[in-house]
């Protein structure tokens, strides 16, 4: 899905129209559509099952060496690299924009927000509690720090711009923010 909406985008398609009727139907869009297709039916670089994968079923197979590439996020870095989960070692673990078509590159990111309940019998104390979970200072220590409590962890997830362009953050995750800001 990543990749075949770098396409459609690319292509100056789009997924809905302004009226929410479908607009993946123009010829710009199922061009691009059957061009991504390609990938797996004409060009075959993709494993052949990999047209019935969900973005697990794709983390395994590039975690266990049985695919080159794949489209996700920097949260999977973490498992990609971790020895008891993964046969890849960090040096063959890498991160990179989406790909280009007709030489546009077009990217998106996507928002899972947290939000509190109209139902809600502690709104005040759920909007602290937002407050303090999203704060830059604490979304650049998650990322930093390796042991808590006693228990080690690796956590390369932030969600502020400050975070992703942060030298100390990019340094303790080999650079994988900075990969990602590049490619939104």
């Amino acid at each position: 899905m990543f990749v075949w909406l770098n396409f459609l985008w690319a292509a100056g398609g789009d997924i809905l129209n302004d009226d929410c009727t479908p607009a993946w139907t123009t010829e710009e869009a199922l061009t691009a559509t059957e061009d991504y297709i390609a990938l797996h039916t004409v060009h075959e670089i993709t494993d052949p099952d990999s047209v019935g994968f969900n973005e697990a079923d794709a983390r395994i197979s590039f975690q266990q060496g049985n695919s080159a590439m794949m489209p996700v996020w920097w949260w999977a870095y973490s498992p990609m690299t971790n020895p008891e989960q993964s046969a890849l070692t960090m040096e063959q673990v890498s991160f990179t924009g989406m790909p280009s078509y007709s030489g546009r590159t077009e990217t998106y990111a996507i928002s899972m927000p947290f939000s509190i309940s109209t139902y809600s019998e502690n709104q005040d104390a759920a909007w602290e509690f937002l407050k303090w979970l999203s704060n830059p200072e604490m979304d650049k220590a998650n990322a930093i720090e390796r042991e808590v409590a006693g228990q080690p962890i690796v956590n390369n997830v932030v969600t502020h711009i400050s975070s992703l362009q942060d030298e100390a953050v990019n340094a303790a995750n080999d650079g994988i923010q900075a990969a990602a800001w590049d490619s939104l």
